[in-house]
C-alpha cells in the first residue's frame, strides 16, 4: 500500500480548481485506502490560503467556509497528522 504525503499547495487542491486538483482530488477522495500524512502545521497553512483566494475571487465565501469545516473534519481523523520534529522534517525532505 502506498501512503501519500500532502504538503500545503497540495491539499488546497482539494477546493481551489488549479493545475493538479483532479489528481489530487482522485488520490484523496472517499474510499481511497491509502494513508494520507500530512504535518500538524498544515491548518493553518490551508486556512491562509483559502483566504487569499476567497479574497483574490478564485473561491466564494461558501467553498471557503466549506472547505474549512472538512479541513477540520480531516484534520481530526482522516488524515494522518505528523508532529513536526526535526526527524519528521527530514524524512520529509527526504521523500519530496
Amino acid at each position: 500500500m502506498a501512503a501519500l504525503f500532502l504538503e500545503t499547495s497540495a491539499l488546497v487542491k482539494r477546493w481551489v480548481s488549479e493545475k493538479g486538483s483532479s489528481w489530487v482530488r482522485a488520490q484523496t477522495g472517499a474510499g481511497v485506502p491509502e494513508p494520507l500524512f500530512v504535518v500538524r502545521f498544515v491548518g493553518p497553512e490551508v486556512a491562509g490560503a483559502l483566504t487569499r483566494a476567497r479574497k483574490g475571487g478564485r473561491i466564494t465565501e461558501p467553498v471557503r467556509a466549506r472547505a474549512l469545516a472538512e479541513l477540520r473534519t480531516d484534520l481530526a481523523g482522516t488524515l494522518d497528522v505528523l508532529e513536526v520534529t526535526r526527524v519528521v522534517l527530514e524524512r520529509a525532505t527526504a521523500l519530496a
